[in-house]
């Protein structure tokens, strides 16, 4: 029995061995499932299996069908920066050289260097060192642990401890080991003299003494200047200097005025002008020449910083243009373009607007009516003689004619007036200018053109409206012939007039309502005389005969006169 077990275990050993050289050696999930039986042996390195299908359920910050790869940035979550590394194994931060902290950001502090600072410098570094009567302090290199000097001071190798009292070059004064030596010597500290030959423009190097040209100039003397295109010791080539000349001593470019850069490549920016555009110009409608900071005005402006805006009749640049804009137009002081007046278009504003137009550039449309024409700055219509309103639909009222009707018509007689002209048309039976004077004897009708073809006696005379006969007072008839008739007490009821029977007239209907009157008239004669008769006879009233008289006349004053005279004349008679 023990046998077994052990047979079991060694090939749980073996599986585990097989199943780590798949991961070493990349071989497939495939393979490695066909090879693995899950239920025995649970193949996750850094995980856990499912106790359902054998899968793998990494740890943080693992990957991989058996959680054999690692993932630095979950482990380590932020990184390392670029001085350190995830140990994968302690999940942190691992540090190089010189550097410590979480994310390995922190320089050693003074006194250690290594990995992670975890090594203390040599004593003698982290002391101090007498330079020129001041305390250096040493400390040591972060990485190798190696004591540090000044960098511009040499250390004795063989005293370690401490550093050498002097330079590490010549040609600069012990004071600082950073200032030159003055001219006429060199060495170290300075403290070796120049030999220059007598009449000589010459200077000696600082750190060897051997004597050159001043920066600038050349010769055997020292007394050339340098060529253009070259500067300073020995006149060497310049650097290309587009838009300017090298300065024989520096070397550096001079531009010429609107030109900056260190090659004089770049022009000066709007607003700037000069040698290296250090100048500020002030145009405020304009662009400032970059070399001399003049104003160059745009178009519509003038004056020395381009404030002014062209005067009305100019345009361009410096407003140098006149305009030529016809009948009141105005010009764009930019272009020139010409900005017409209302009522006007063309180039030159020299057309007025087309019929039925008006208003800027004649968009507008007219709305006259009859004939009206339309204002073509205002559209405001003027009205034909006849016609007014504000879009010449209403006819002129009654009594006015002419344009607008403004003029007074005198005609008379109830005769119509022409609106426009203001010409009479005369009533029928009327004539003249103003219709004033009724047709003459003889004459009548519209015009007065048609003649009386009734022979009117009695003084009766020819109506001017139809032609028919008025007859005076007691006559009646066509011809005024016949006398009033007295029948039935003066008046046999009827009244004869002197009415066209070929239709309806108003003298018909006064002639109907003359009738009328008449019979009630003679009613209340009747009534009255039969009550007096009555009176006294009952009362016995013994007077005289009384005679009743009775009489009236009726005129009409219409043109068509009608006259009827009634007279009743009764004596007393007896019951």
């Amino acid at each position: 029995m023990s046998c077994w077990v052990e047979m079991m275990w060694l090939l749980k050993a073996f599986l585990l061995l097989s199943t780590l050289q798949f991961s070493v050696l990349g071989y497939n999930e495939s393979a490695v499932n066909s090879r693995v039986d899950v239920s025995v042996l649970c193949p996750c390195v850094n995980g856990h299996c499912s106790k359902s299908d054998g899968s793998c359920t990494c740890k943080k910050g693992w990957t991989g069908v058996f959680c054999e790869r690692a993932v630095p940035e979950l482990i380590c979550p932020g990184g390392c920066g670029q001085y350190g590394f995830c140990n994968v194994l302690t999940e942190k931060c691992a540090c190089g050289f010189g550097y410590q902290g979480e994310k390995c950001d922190e320089p050693c502090p003074a006194g250690f260097y290594g990995l992670n600072c975890t090594n203390t410098c040599r004593t003698h570094c982290t002391s101090y060192y007498i330079l020129f009567g001041q305390k250096k302090f040493i400390g040591c290199d972060k990485n190798s642990g190696m004591c540090n000097c000044n960098e511009l001071y040499s250390y004795n190798r063989r005293e370690f401890s401490r550093c050498k009292q002097q330079c590490a070059s010549a040609g600069v004064k012990f004071s600082n080991c950073r200032t030159p030596c003055p001219p006429g010597s060199f060495g170290y500290n300075c403290k070796q003299q120049c030999v220059l030959s007598v009449g000589s423009d010459r200077e000696c190097g600082p750190i060897t003494g051997r004597s050159f040209c001043k920066p600038g100039y050349e010769g055997i003397f020292c007394t050339v200047q340098c060529p253009p295109g070259k500067f300073g010791v020995n006149c060497r080539e310049c650097n290309r200097c587009e838009n300017g000349e090298c300065n024989f001593i520096t070397g550096d470019c001079q531009c010429l005025p609107g030109w900056a850069g260190v090659s004089c490549s770049e022009p000066c920016d709007n607003g700037t002008f000069g040698q290296n555009c250090l100048k500020k110009c002030f145009c405020v409608n304009g662009k400032c020449d970059p070399a001399s900071g003049d104003c160059t005005c745009s178009p519509g402006f003038f004056g020395p910083t381009c404030e002014e805006p062209c005067v009305q009749g100019r345009w361009g640049q410096d407003c140098a243009h006149e305009c030529g804009c016809l009948n009141g137009g105005g010009c764009d002081p930019k272009d020139g373009e010409c900005v017409c007046a209302d009522g006007f278009v063309g180039a030159k504003c020299e057309l007025p607007c087309p019929q039925g137009r008006f208003g800027a550039n004649c968009s507008e449309e007219c709305d006259c009516k009859n004939g009206g024409e339309c204002d073509a700055r205002t559209g405001e219509c003027s009205c034909p003689a006849g016609w007014t309103g504000d879009d010449c639909l209403e006819g002129c009222p009654e009594g006015l004619y002419g344009e607008g009707c403004g003029l007074v018509c005198l005609c008379e007689n109830g005769a119509t007036c022409n609106p426009v002209n203001g010409t009479c048309n005369c009533t029928t039976g009327y004539i003249g200018e103003f219709c004033s004077e009724p047709c003459s004897d003889g004459t009548w009708g519209v015009d007065c053109a048609n003649k009386c073809l009734l022979d009117c006696s009695n003084e009766g005379f020819c109506s001017n409206v139809d032609g028919n006969c008025l007859c005076k007072e007691g006559w009646s008839g066509n011809d005024c012939k016949q006398p009033c008739l007295r029948e039935n007490d003066g008046c046999n009821g009827t009244v004869t007039f002197n009415v066209d029977d070929s239709g309806s007239s108003p003298h018909l209907i006064l002639a109907i309502v003359a009738t009328v009157f008449c019979l009630c008239l003679l009613s209340v004669i009747v009534v009255a005389i039969f009550g007096y008769k009555y009176y006294k006879t009952k009362y016995g009233n013994e007077s005289s005969t009384t005679e009743s008289v009775v009489s009236f006349a009726y005129k009409l004053s219409s043109p068509n006169e009608t006259n009827c005279f009634l007279e009743d004349s009764n004596s007393d008679a007896d019951e």
